[in-house]
């Protein structure tokens, strides 16, 4: 979720990208990744779920878990909080620039309404926001934090620079994404996760704890600690099914005119669209991906897509992450990578 994640992740596409194919047993693709898999599994340094198609058809999946285990999906969470924002925006119910301060003031301390004046939603959508980071000093797997301790952590530093001039991948962009849609449409984030898009796309398997209370026996207590603590910038559950439905359903009108869909994967000042990072390959072709971690070196959730081949891979796993040499060899094979 940090951003040593982000700059793990990063350097893995770049590095990529210059790297020959590594030597894997078999000639077909599914074969290729079947054995890369079931080493790293083999070696006891993968446990989860890995799915992928490749020119719309099913190349391979694999169960190396229990069978259709939810997992947090962190902050790959942040892809369904922009889709709820262009939502309500594609209804008039907001606007891309409109100002943060006059959507939410009531959650914003007087001292911000100053500084944080020109802070737009879509310069909290880019990450161009200038906010600081949510504070360490929170220790999410401790406890549940209240929103407004949350909040106060971040909202009365300064801002890191001018909104809209530069990027900083922070989730302070993202919480306050969630108090807005709730806001708005006066309903929690959690409703209107399951109401606006679990329910039309029968995610079965996707969803948002608000509490302990409310969540299920599935994961441990530091685990639903944090989930719940990071919210709309990375609370979120799924599985790899549900995962590349939702996926799918970003090429259809389903959810979204294909006008406010493009906003979506569209980036501003660098590499970072809304809740999406968008690449280009070694043949010049788009690549949209983001990763999601619970801690700041290690990435547990993972997808990546090829519009122009509709090629999907989608990885998930339990806290001991996805090896980053397991990332560069599948991305080799399905042609991510050189």
């Amino acid at each position: 979720m940090k951003k040593t994640f982000i700059i793990f992740l990063i350097i893995i596409t770049f590095i990529t990208i210059s790297c020959k194919k590594e030597n894997v047993t078999g000639t077909d693709s599914k074969s290729q990744i079947d054995y890369i898999i079931n080493k790293y599994h083999k070696e006891g340094n993968f446990y989860g779920d890995i799915l992928v198609y490749k020119n719309n058809k099913l190349l391979y999946k694999g169960d190396f878990n229990k069978e259709n285990e939810k997992y947090p999906i962190y902050s790959v969470s942040k892809q369904f909080t922009s889709m709820l924002i262009l939502q309500l925006v594609e209804e008039n119910k907001l606007r891309l620039d409109d100002k943060v301060i006059d959507i939410i003031p009531e959650v914003l301390p007087n001292e911000f309404k100053n500084k944080g004046k020109d802070i737009t939603i879509y310069n909290l959508l880019t990450q161009t926001s200038g906010l600081s980071p949510i504070s360490r000093k929170l220790n999410f797997e401790s406890k549940v934090y209240s929103k407004k301790e949350i909040i106060n952590s971040f909202i009365t530093e300064d801002l890191l620079f001018k909104p809209g001039t530069s990027f900083k991948y922070v989730n302070s962009n993202y919480y306050l994404l969630g108090i807005i849609i709730e806001k708005v449409t006066n309903k929690t984030y959690s409703e209107c996760l399951k109401v606006r898009i679990c329910k039309p796309l029968g995610l079965e398997n996707t969803g948002y704890y608000t509490s302990i209370e409310n969540s299920s026996k599935e994961f441990e207590k530091n685990t639903l600690n944090l989930m719940i603590n990071y919210y709309s910038a990375g609370g979120i559950y799924s599985t790899v099914e549900d995962l590349y439905i939702w996926e799918q359903s970003l090429y259809t009108n389903k959810l979204l005119s294909k006008e406010y869909r493009d906003i979506l994967f569209k980036p501003f000042l660098r590499f970072y669209g809304c809740g999406w990072y968008i690449h280009k390959n070694f043949e010049d072709k788009k690549i949209i991906w983001h990763g999601g971690s619970k801690t700041s070196n290690i990435s547990n959730s993972y997808i990546a897509r090829i519009p122009s081949e509709n090629t999907t891979v989608i990885l998930l796993t339990n806290e001991l992450g996805i090896p980053k040499k397991l990332l560069k060899q599948i991305g080799h094979v399905i042609g991510i990578y050189k």
